[in-house]
């Protein structure tokens, strides 16, 4: 079961979603410095150390211990487990939503749809893991968040 969770995960961090935008709108996104990831880029190996502590900590703790290790669980217990991890999941999703949102980035509906989808699967995914493979432990999120959105930030570091 650990292994099909794993081919799962890997496919929604290395699926190439971009290809889905449109490239004025993919153009503007890796212009923007509200995205994250675009204040390392072509910076190579000087972004390592930086993009570890916020991909890790930043990412993989702080978004784990809100959603999976406080709202899922709270869910969960009041929901049951398989409607309390979707609305986390949901949750998480819109999260991302927001971000752009508050963040002033004219994207338009379908890359919000892309966003939502994407980051709600995983959060789904990672919602199954947490509670049905490793017993309500939030470490192994943790751990899978944080190294996805780092090799991501490594892929535009080096680009």
């Amino acid at each position: 079961m650990l292994a099909v969770f794993a081919v799962v995960y890997w496919f929604f961090y290395n699926f190439d979603f971009t290809q889905l935008v449109d490239p004025a709108t993919l153009e503007y996104i890796e212009g923007s410095s509200a995205v994250a990831a675009n204040a390392y880029a072509g910076i190579g190996a000087a972004a390592v150390v930086p993009a570890l502590l916020e991909n890790f900590i930043g990412n993989g703790v702080a978004e784990e211990i809100l959603y999976r290790g406080f709202l899922c669980k709270r869910l969960c217990g009041k929901l049951g487990r398989v409607p309390g991890i979707i609305l986390q999941a949901v949750l998480f999703g819109l999260m991302h939503n927001v971000l752009y949102l508050l963040a002033g980035l004219d994207v338009g509906i379908w890359y919000h749809t892309l966003t939502f989808v994407f980051t709600g699967a995983g959060a789904l995914l990672l919602g199954w893991l947490n509670e049905k493979i490793f017993n309500g432990s939030i470490w192994p999120g943790i751990i899978l968040h944080g190294a996805g959105n780092f090799i991501s930030t490594m892929l535009v570091a080096f680009s």
